[in-house]
């Protein structure tokens, strides 16, 4: 999450969840890897990340983490320009012109790069949407 979020280390962060008997036992590494300076009981609460582990959410609250208008402002940013890649992709790969010229692993490459695209776009828009509380 601090590297998604761009969140220097020296912030320190909460986590929250509904059971935290698993998290009191790793509190040691959380905070001396992660920089987790509270490990609190409960659900979500008003803007925060939200990471699955073993089926179990755990949730960071952002509020005093980062500055929300400017995240969300580049998750915007960065909404756009993966949207206009995945639609530079799709034009691409649906021009019969280049698919039936172009050779087999040329069009594979534009493949997968069309669906880490995809993949990264819904990604973007759940963090984004997180964003909103």
């Amino acid at each position: 999450v601090r590297s998604e979020l761009q969140i220097a280390f020296s912030i320190p962060m909460k986590i929250r969840a509904e059971q935290t008997d698993i998290l009191h036992k790793h509190a040691i590494g959380l905070k001396e890897l992660a920089r987790v300076d509270g490990i609190h009981q409960g659900g979500k609460e008003g803007v925060c990340a939200t990471v699955v582990v073993d089926g179990q959410n755990i949730y960071i609250p952002l509020s005093d983490v980062i500055d929300l208008d400017e995240e969300r402002a580049r998750l915007d940013k960065q909404i756009q320009k993966t949207e206009k890649d995945l639609g530079f992709l799709d034009k691409k790969l649906g021009n019969e012109k280049f698919t039936s010229r172009a050779p087999a692993h040329i069009i594979d490459g534009f493949k997968v790069k069309r669906d880490a695209a995809a993949e990264k776009l819904v990604l973007l828009k759940h963090a984004r949407l997180e964003l909103e509380g």
